[in-house]
């Protein structure tokens, strides 16, 4: 009894669990050292939605933790562009306006938001394109995409951040 207890009490001591503390992030725009920021309300309105994105999926909450003042956050979320992307593809309608004439319309078909994720303190930044890999590309469905892929570098570069 004794020995299978110390058994025991060594496999937990040689394999302790390590809590992994999600990583402070600030979401929005930095002001350059001339103090401009990107802003708009396309901007606000993606920004709304990534919060509200991370809100709702705990998952997304065990790895990162959003604060409200960019010089305690690890890493920057920015939203760096938000709008429709024309693919040379178009869609829309025609109305016949006589027998050889007809007036149309037609729109790009795809929507688009790209974030920039920076790494403080350093010169590390990469770009997340909110429609990859993913179908239905409203601008929610991109906003749960951007945070996806910022949490799959996260968990991907832990151990460099700590290192930091």
């Amino acid at each position: 009894m004794v020995l299978g207890l110390t058994v025991a009490v060594l496999l937990v001591l040689q394999n302790p669990v390590v809590k992994r503390e999600p990583v402070a992030v600030y979401l929005g725009p930095i002001p350059s050292p001339e103090g401009f920021v990107a802003s708009s309300e396309a901007f606000k309105d993606s920004y709304k939605d990534l919060r509200e994105e991370l809100r709702k999926n705990r998952d997304f909450q065990k790895v990162i933790e959003l604060v409200s003042d960019p010089d305690q956050a690890r890493l920057v979320i920015e939203v760096v562009d938000r709008g429709l992307v024309d693919t040379g593809m178009r869609t829309g309608n025609a109305v016949a306006t006589g027998p050889t004439t007809a007036v149309g319309t037609s729109v790009p078909v795809r929507t688009k938001q790209l974030a920039r994720l920076a790494v403080r303190g350093t010169t590390y930044a990469i770009d997340i394109d909110g429609a990859a890999g993913i179908r239905l590309r409203t601008y929610r469905s991109q906003a749960k995409n951007v945070l996806q892929q910022v949490i799959d570098w996260v968990e991907a570069n832990r151990d460099k951040l700590r290192l930091q």
